[in-house]
């Protein structure tokens, strides 16, 4: 995998090993995301064992949010227009860790490069926080 992507995302949940624990999410994103209206897909908690998925779709009007849970899937929209703040936090210049979105009613999204992923992937979700940013501003 090079890029992940919501279609390189979707060939890897439906892989053999993966299809029983992605289903749900994979069947949910199809009925309720219109993937061409959306601009940044971000896959927070991915490959991460011990945390439930969260796959957000970032359009430039609204955000889906689709959220893993123990028996069922839960799937959140919020609206740009509701959007607060942004702020992008950097340890040094050339490496973002963390992007804060706080929206009028008190709900908030956190994304991190290195705590939203494995080693292996931080970069491409360095690349991803930065076009959310630049998306939402």
């Amino acid at each position: 995998m090079n890029r992940m992507d919501y279609p390189e995302f979707k060939k890897y949940a439906t892989e053999w090993e993966n299809r029983r624990k992605y289903q749900k999410l994979i069947t949910s994103i199809e009925k309720f995301v219109n993937k061409e209206n959306e601009v940044v897909f971000y896959p927070k908690n991915l490959f991460l064992e011990d945390y439930y998925l969260e796959l957000y779709f970032f359009g430039r009007n609204k955000i889906v949010i689709l959220n893993e849970r123990e028996d069922d899937v839960l799937v959140k929209v919020l609206r740009c227009d509701q959007i607060q703040s942004v702020e992008l936090t950097y340890v040094d210049m050339d490496e973002p860790v963390n992007l804060c979105i706080e929206f009028n009613n008190d709900e908030t999204i956190e994304l991190n490069d290195k705590t939203d992923t494995d080693t292996s992937w931080s970069g491409q979700f360095t690349t991803k926080i930065e076009e959310i940013f630049k998306l939402l501003n």
